[in-house]
């Protein structure tokens, strides 16, 4: 009975490890996919900066879609805006399996502004590609090959 035991709680340590590393992973991709949709056209990506009003209103939320200003304040200092990413990485601390993400602008031209740039389209079709980023970014922290 006790070799049960004992397979049983081993399944189960694998089990939790695994679905830890899963949501590590998880975690790991969505940040860098985020990170690129952001990344503005005088870094090299995708999304225009004139104010930084599009890039500054980027919002992550679980459960669903966030929310935030939709134009750009009249009384903003010097007309300019700046992105927190670490309010991403605050919720991605919180995320955990089952959860769903969301990530949206809230600039009521971010919509057509991904239109013609697609600073979420074209990291959203690579999707696969951060998955396996992170898979080897975890391997790799970990000593496994």
């Amino acid at each position: 009975m006790t070799d049960n035991k004992q397979f049983v709680a081993t399944v189960e340590n694998w089990v939790a490890d695994a679905e830890e590393r899963a949501l590590m992973v998880a975690r790991d991709a969505i940040d860098n996919l985020t990170n690129d949709a952001q990344t503005t056209t005088d870094r090299g990506g995708r999304m225009r900066y004139k104010t930084g009003f599009l890039s500054a209103s980027g919002r992550a939320a679980l459960g669903s879609m966030p929310s935030g200003p939709n134009v750009r304040p009249v009384d903003a200092v010097n007309g300019q805006f700046s992105w927190d990413g670490d309010a991403v990485t605050t919720v991605l601390a919180s995320l955990e399996p089952g959860d769903v993400f969301y990530y949206g602008w809230t600039a009521n031209y971010a919509e057509v502004r991904n239109t013609y740039d697609g600073f979420l389209d074209a990291p959203v079709q690579n999707w696969q590609k951060y998955v396996d980023d992170a898979v080897m970014r975890l391997r790799r922290a970990a000593g496994d090959r």
